[in-house]
């Protein structure tokens, strides 16, 4: 189930076994900047963020989510532990939808939704064992520097395309802030403190430029209100009818052309 996990997961996985973990205790802001020729291109307000740190919990802001994700319809992104949550709005590409005559067969709200993630102890256990498709986590030993004032590790994230090929990412993370397994981030240890994204010939560097201590509440931490969570088979259905219905509008551009 693990090799199924990617940056923003909508789904809901049965509740393990969870073996006992020292909790880091950091409470604070750690903030990001993005740079390289795709931030160039972003709006103003995505090429930064923050997040939210209080001990094993982590509020990702709209642009951090966007950072993190890529996906510009996640407004937030809320971890407890190995607990994720993450909110988005389709509201303006339903309202889109909307002006063409179209709705979803199953689904009939403004678009704000909220999907629902626990990993197992299982999932745990396998993030470091080398596989040939997913990816897995190799922590790499005797690398590290400085970021923002924190020391930070390298750990390579070998992920694995549909050809079976391996494009590994390298993120320096500190493992002294957040929880244990980070599933908001492929499930690396800690808090990701700087990598590199690439598309095509355009990259997107994402880089700790502040971590500071600060008071932060569990109120912090609230789902923001207006969202209406869904199940895990909900979810499936809402994102395959919104595939379905972009596929069909798009084939209908085409053939105008």
């Amino acid at each position: 189930m693990k090799k199924l996990l990617t940056f923003a997961v909508v789904a809901t996985l049965a509740l393990g076994t969870f073996t006992a973990q020292a909790q880091n205790k950091f409470r604070g802001i750690v903030k990001y900047e993005a740079t390289g020729s795709l931030a160039s291109k972003l709006p103003e307000e995505y090429r930064t963020g923050e997040l939210k740190v209080m001990d094993g919990k982590l509020y990702a802001n709209q642009s951090t989510a966007f950072l993190f994700t890529q996906n510009q319809f996640a407004k937030c992104i809320i971890v407890d532990e190995r607990t994720v949550t993450m909110c988005y709005d389709f509201s303006p590409i339903l309202n889109f939808l909307a002006t063409q005559d179209v709705t979803l067969p199953s689904y009939s709200g403004d678009g704000r939704i909220i999907g629902k993630n626990t990993a197992s102890q299982q999932d745990v256990d396998s993030l470091t064992i080398p596989v040939t498709e997913g990816y897995y986590l190799e922590y790499v030993a005797g690398e590290s520097k400085k970021i923002a004032g924190q020391t930070a590790k390298l750990c390579r994230i070998h992920r694995f395309d549909e050809s079976g090929d391996d494009t590994p990412l390298d993120v320096w993370y500190c493992d002294e802030m957040g929880p244990q397994n980070n599933f908001m981030f492929m499930g690396i240890a800690g808090i990701p403190l700087e990598f590199a994204l690439t598309f095509g010939d355009n990259t997107l560097e994402i880089r700790t430029v502040e971590v500071k201590s600060s008071k932060v509440k569990d109120v912090d931490f609230l789902m923001p209100d207006g969202y209406k969570a869904l199940s895990e088979e909900e979810m499936k259905t809402f994102f395959e009818e919104l595939g379905e219905e972009l596929k069909y509008l798009q084939g209908d551009e085409d053939d105008e052309d």
